[in-house]
Order: C-alpha cells, then sequence, then structure tokens
C-alpha cells in the first residue's frame, strides 16, 4: 500500500500499532502525546468495530505479538517451562491451545487473555 507516509504493508502497520501500544502500557510513550498525534475519532471508530478481528486467529494475535516483542518459541517455551517443540506445536495448531495455556501466555506478552483470544 502506497500512503502518503510512503510504501507500507499492513503487516508492517500493524506491528508498529502493537508496538506504540505496549510503549504506552510500559509508560515509554506519554499517552498525551500520542493523542496529539493521532486522530482520536478514527481510533474510536476502529475501536468500536470488532468485524476486523474475526479475521485474525488466537495464534495470530501470539505469533504477532511474540515478534513485535522478539519472543522466540525457544523464549516462550523456558517461561511457559515446556518444550519448544510443543510451543511450535501450538503455533502450528497441531496442539490445542486451553484457557490456562493461554491466560499464561498472554500474562507474558504483557496482554489480557482476552486481546489475544479470537472473537
Amino acid at each position: 500500500m502506497s500512503t502518503k507516509h510512503g510504501n507500507i504493508t499492513h503487516m508492517k502497520l500493524g506491528q508498529d500499532l502493537i508496538s506504540l501500544g505496549l510503549k504506552i502500557q510500559k509508560h515509554e510513550i506519554p499517552l498525551d502525546y500520542v493523542l496529539n498525534e493521532i486522530n482520536v475519532s478514527a481510533l474510536e471508530e476502529i475501536n468500536n468495530s470488532t468485524d476486523w478481528e474475526k479475521d485474525v486467529t488466537t495464534v495470530g494475535k501470539i505469533s504477532a505479538l511474540m515478534e513485535i516483542q522478539a519472543i522466540t518459541q525457544s523464549d516462550l517455551a523456558r517461561e511457559l517451562k515446556v518444550s519448544r517443540q510443543y510451543v511450535s506445536d501450538l503455533l502450528s495448531g497441531k496442539k490445542p491451545l486451553n484457557s490456562k495455556t493461554i491466560s499464561r501466555i498472554a500474562q507474558l506478552l504483557g496482554v489480557k487473555s482476552s486481546a489475544i483470544i479470537k472473537v
């Protein structure tokens, strides 16, 4: 996609927005600064619509958050105290994600479980 900001992909924009959100949550970027720089009404419109979330799987959300935070499958496995192969199987859909595992992964990624569960 070409915009007034140059060439940007959907994936890159999504990653940048998630990264921005995480920085705001960690107070690395002042919220007032961000609110002064973005179109708040567009953000509110997007926030009130969950249609876009229907296309993003739980595994997709976890994978995106891992990539943004530079967390590898090995890192996640170590924190979960499971094998890297088990994490690989979870993220490839070979093993089911249960609510306890989703909750633990969400905690490790610094988000609420509801943020990664597919709507």
